[in-house]
């Protein structure tokens, strides 16, 4: 009996894994409102400073807010990355006019 509880925790594991794997790509695949989700954090952290909330809701509303804290680094991350991008690939047609002209 002891091996089939184990092997059905094991199969349980797979399959929240494999649900939350699914759930973090489709979530990717959604761009980021930077501006929404700030206003979402700004608001957790009233609620938190507040001191209204119970010890579980405020466990909540903390995982929520390091949610939305990831979720803002990955959309500044994005947007750095394509500044960076679009400042690179401007350098490279300046050399190349720099080029036409000697």
């Amino acid at each position: 009996m002891t091996s089939l509880t184990v092997n059905t925790v094991i199969l349980l594991s797979y399959a929240i894994f494999a649900h939350m794997d699914r759930d973090m790509a489709e979530k990717k695949k959604q761009p980021i409102d930077l501006e929404k989700a700030l206003g979402d954090l700004e608001k957790v952290v009233e609620h938190l400073e507040s001191g209204e909330l119970s010890l579980d809701k405020s466990l909540k509303e903390f995982e929520k807010g390091v949610g939305l804290s990831r979720d803002c680094q990955t959309a500044l991350k994005d947007a750095e990355q394509k500044v960076q991008v679009l400042l690179d690939s401007g350098l490279q047609e300046i050399d190349a006019e720099n080029l036409k002209d000697c």
